[in-house]
């Protein structure tokens, strides 16, 4: 059995990245609508490959890893990481990234994607952020399917636990 990779303290590291609204729920909804080389895309890093001044998608793997073992072990806290381990949003990037997540769809929307073309499924899917996928025709087909399992997951982990946050 292999271990996953984990930084040396997972604790500080997601305090880190919560204060800078990067959680694991968000990175994970990144990885599946913009691919995880996408993802890697908006964080600062040191990859010379891809997009320069970017992190490798092996970092984000990583990144991604520490922060599920720090939600899986709440209690535990790691060494103290000498280096420190830095994780910087490109920004607006990341911003507006975020902000296209939090903002819920309406069900009216969601339910017109029922009648809908592949092209302005397409369209649809591009307009909420989903940028991989859209051009050939198999992936293209699988639209029908994947937009209601983006709805129904952004409502589970984002806009219901944002509205249970405000009451």
């Amino acid at each position: 059995m292999s271990m996953q990779r984990i930084l040396q303290n997972p604790t500080e590291f997601a305090r880190e990245c919560k204060k800078k609204n990067v959680t694991l729920e968000l990175l994970q909804e990144a990885v599946e609508v913009l691919t995880a080389h996408g993802t890697a895309q908006m964080f600062q890093g040191k990859s010379t490959r891809g997009v320069e001044k970017a992190i490798s998608s092996a970092q984000l793997k990583v990144w991604i890893n520490t922060l599920q073992h720090a939600k899986d072990h709440p209690d535990e806290s790691g060494k103290p990481s000498k280096k420190g381990e830095y994780i910087t949003p490109k920004e607006p990037e990341w911003s507006n990234f975020v902000k296209s997540v939090m903002t819920e769809i309406p069900i009216e929307r969601m339910q017109s994607w029922e009648n809908m073309s592949l092209n302005k499924l397409a369209i649809e899917a591009e307009d909420i952020g989903i940028t991989h996928g859209l051009k050939n025709a198999k992936p293209k087909g699988e639209l029908p399917q994947r937009l209601p399992e983006l709805y129904k997951r952004r409502k589970a982990k984002f806009w219901d636990v944002q509205k249970l946050s405000v009451n």
